[in-house]
């Protein structure tokens, strides 16, 4: 899942606000009460947005993506867990 907004809403808090109401509807249709997210390591506003809402940085992971025009890219994520 992405949360993309224009720029001119971006820092406005829109995107953990979102994030919050998808977390609270899944716990009330599923039970579910912590959420594992994979942010990419080295970006700053989806990892800014992750501690704004609770989230818990566990471990950073790399993996290689291959893609057919792009060759083989390297990536790092790191693993936030959350809780609603």
């Amino acid at each position: 899942m992405a949360i993309a907004l224009k720029e001119k809403y971006q820092g406005q808090g829109i995107g953990p606000e979102s994030l919050l109401l998808l977390m609270k509807a899944l716990k009330r249709r599923t039970g579910e009460r912590v959420f594992r997210g994979r942010v990419d390591a080295d970006n700053e506003a989806s990892i800014s947005m992750m501690r704004k809402i609770g989230g818990k940085r566990m471990e950073s992971v790399s993996f290689s993506c291959t893609g057919r025009s792009s060759g083989t890219m390297k990536r790092r994520k790191s693993i936030w867990l959350t809780s609603a």
